[in-house]
């Protein structure tokens, strides 16, 4: 079937920009139409407009040193400013950084945290304060919920209830400044069931109840031609993940707070607060997860964390990939019409933010990276929106944004591409 996107070129007027191919799904010129209008633009790559900016590129904390060091606080609020002047209707909070797996203490994880999360919402609030319009548009601040100890690792993610834990005191950390979590570059099932566990926990009275068996869905994941099994056949769990962690000062955030009953349990519905959660998954470059496993059986386990009515998932998107890999991600996900009216019934959305870096290696880690990872050169704004972005859009995604690489000017590109009115 093919489906015709369309762009905003005029008040009133609108043209035929280019023509996806999407398999086995009917979409139509109408439908498209709607969807357009409600779509939602994330932000870009907050790290590298920092470095852009004159903040430096620490190899071991990375975009952190803007958290970190005070001098820095400005040049931070500013980018954030920078992509809600661009379009973005989410920011994300800039503690992606802030883990334990790169020496934080607990204690300093939970204060660095706390303190992103304040100077994110700042910039939203400054940048209200300073909108032309008389109705500025609503713009939610994210908190991150990252890869706790190196990423791209579906090797290095730590045992269930030490993730679980974890993730829950960062969530809590940022609970008072933010709209809800994104929980961003998981590499593995493993690692993105603790990460929304742990969001969920947070937002959770103590005492758990309900327990939801996590389905495993389709074993076939037949994308573009690539074939993967829903085992993650390449991850490998090694004890010095653990080994890790315990050095940089965090088993009392991990081992001392486990609670029976979270492991493979969803909090109770009666919340202290109630936040959206959003999951976003990396590829490899054959459109599947890091770790081997397929796309879909990712997204039926998810939805699977916990029933109905007591998930805050509201999304699952595909992040800090080659854009080509999150392609043909989507493209697997749209031929799963059981799936899709799964998730049109929990009213879970799908989204997309692709980097701008060149391929990134297995084994890859920050620490012992002496060099940036190269950018492409062959990504700008116009090939990102045309290329990429607009067949995503007819695939079914209602958030788009970018990841590393991926500045303002790609944002309100894109933002100049939707209709009037969002």
């Amino acid at each position: 079937m093919v489906s015709a996107l369309l762009l905003r070129c005029g008040p009133t007027c609108f043209s035929l920009v280019t023509r996806v191919v999407v398999p086995r799904m009917a979409v139509t010129r109408s439908n498209v139409a709607e969807d357009l209008r409600r779509v939602e633009l994330l932000d870009g790559g907050t790290g590298e407009e920092l470095f852009a900016n004159g903040v430096p590129d620490d190899r071991k904390i990375w975009s952190a040193t803007a958290v970190v060091n005070p001098q820095y606080h400005e040049q931070l609020k500013a980018v954030h400013r920078s992509f809600i002047e661009s379009g973005s209707f989410y920011v994300t909070v800039n503690n992606y950084g802030i883990t334990p797996g790169v020496g934080f203490t607990r204690k300093d994880v939970l204060r660095h945290t706390a303190t992103a999360a304040r100077l994110a919402k700042e910039a939203r609030d400054e940048a209200a304060t300073h909108a032309a319009s008389a109705s500025p548009r609503a713009v939610r601040v994210m908190g991150s919920l990252p890869p706790l100890v190196e990423s791209y690792r579906p090797d290095k993610v730590l045992p269930r209830d030490q993730g679980v834990a974890l993730y829950s005191d960062i969530a809590r950390a940022l609970q008072p400044a933010v709209d809800g979590y994104l929980a961003e570059t998981l590499s593995s099932i493993e690692e993105a069931t603790q990460a929304l566990l742990g969001a969920t926990k947070s937002m959770a009275s103590p005492r758990t109840t309900t327990t939801h068996a996590v389905a495993p869905g389709t074993t076939d994941c037949t994308v573009a031609g690539a074939t993967a099994d829903t085992t993650g056949a390449r991850v490998a769990r090694t004890t010095d993940t653990v080994t890790a962690v315990t050095t940089a000062g965090t088993t009392d955030a991990t081992t001392a707070r486990s609670t029976t009953g979270t492991t493979d349990a969803a909090m109770s519905d009666t919340r202290t607060t109630s936040k959206i959660v959003f999951v976003s998954l990396t590829l490899g470059n054959d459109g599947t997860l890091r770790s081997g496993e397929c796309p879909r059986a990712a997204v039926r386990a998810l939805l699977n964390v916990a029933s109905p009515h007591e998930s805050p998932l509201r999304a699952v998107l595909f992040n800090c990939s080659e854009p080509e890999a999150i392609t043909k991600a989507l493209q697997g996900l749209a031929q799963d019409h059981e799936l899709g009216a799964l998730l049109r019934d929990r009213g879970v959305r799908l989204g997309a933010y692709a980097n701008r870096l060149t391929p990134v290696a297995a084994g890859w880690s920050l620490a012992e990276s002496d060099l940036p990872q190269p950018m492409r050169d062959d990504l700008g704004p116009d090939r990102y929106l045309a290329e990429f972005v607009q067949p995503w859009l007819g695939l079914g995604v209602t958030l788009v944004g970018g990841c590393c690489g991926i500045g303002p000017e790609h944002i309100a590109a894109i933002a100049r591409a939707l209709p009037p009115n969002q």
